[in-house]
């Protein structure tokens, strides 16, 4: 009895490591399938690694919205926080329009920078269950908050290039100064986006040469049946 006891503890030190793994990978795929899409149980039905794409007609198509929204975003925040000299001036502007004051500019700046956060999670997230071999299915209360980003984004830029038109040239000139380093991150983000999508390719490629073999096989294997079922009858 002894010894049995002995044998299952040290199986069951052995297994351990492995179970908490494939535990700690289940939260975590569980985590992202549940933040992206609002499913938080993990089907092995949405594991699209063996299949063809990675998301629906839908999700191709919306998909560029979200791109869109995070561009647009990282846009409207860059101009603002550009113009972080003339929050008083704004300030001031909007209390001879409304007749109450409030730092407005502050409120502006925690919008855009919630804004620039939630789409950047959402892209993030969407790379990663690509990572992972998981479809793309974005839940309908993000799609509608996204194209409410688009929106409230092309809203605010419209009321600058109307009312506030020389920010622009402000962004011209801070954009010659950071011109260097956003080329070295957009670089660094090309490169580290590049993954997923090269890894999504070889496995599309494993796929295709399996499934070609696996026909090959299966044609070889009734010519074999034919030629014997001939000889029987001859």
């Amino acid at each position: 009895m002894e010894k049995e006891d002995t044998s299952n503890t040290r199986q069951w030190k052995k297994c351990g490591p492995c179970m908490a793994g494939n535990c700690n990978h289940e939260c975590y795929i569980t985590c992202i399938i549940g933040l992206y899409s609002c499913h938080w149980e993990a089907t092995p039905e949405e594991n699209s690694r063996h299949g063809f794409c990675c998301c629906s007609l839908t999700e191709q198509l919306f998909y560029p919205f979200l791109i869109i929204a995070f561009c647009v975003s990282v846009l409207l925040l860059f101009v603002w926080i550009e113009t972080s000299n003339e929050y008083h001036g704004f300030d001031w502007v909007v209390y001879l329009v409304t007749g109450y004051w409030y730092f407005w500019s502050l409120l502006l700046l925690s919008l855009f920078g919630i804004l620039f956060a939630y789409t950047s999670l959402l892209v993030i997230l969407g790379f990663l269950l690509v990572w992972e071999g998981y479809e793309l299915y974005l839940h309908w209360n993000h799609k509608i908050l996204i194209v409410l980003v688009i929106l409230i984004c092309t809203f605010f830029m419209a009321v600058l290039c109307i009312y506030w038109n020389d920010r622009w040239l402000t962004f011209g000139l801070s954009l010659k100064v950071f011109a260097p380093y956003l080329h070295l991150s957009c670089i660094t983000m090309m490169v580290l986006l590049s993954y997923p999508v090269a890894f999504y390719l070889v496995t599309l490629e494993q796929e295709a040469i399996f499934r070609r073999d696996k026909i090959t096989h299966h044609k070889r294997k009734r010519s074999k049946i034919f030629s014997r079922l001939t000889k029987l009858r001859g």
